[in-house]
């Protein structure tokens, strides 16, 4: 997390291992996928809500509420191969 205001901040994260390594599937094509990042300001436990869906490697948190704590999680999930 950085460039943190009042109401908002950018969340960055890294790809998998396997997509920086280069691995490919067993037909040779490169792994790829898109990423869905999810926050709760009701703690770990609470019910997240999906914030971003896409293949880049960031995204702006907004509309942020001052002196809350948020919990983020991030998942990768692989393109289907067509």
């Amino acid at each position: 997390v950085s460039n943190v205001q009042a109401r908002e901040a950018l969340l960055t994260w890294a790809p998998p291992i396997g997509l920086m390594n280069g691995d490919k599937h067993t037909n040779g094509l490169p792994y790829t996928c898109n990423y869905e990042v999810a926050s709760s300001d009701k703690g770990k436990d609470g019910k997240y809500k999906i914030i971003y869906s896409g293949e880049e490697l960031e995204c702006n948190l907004t509309d942020l509420q001052p002196t809350t704590d948020y919990h983020i999680r991030y998942v990768c999930l692989e393109r289907s191969l067509k």
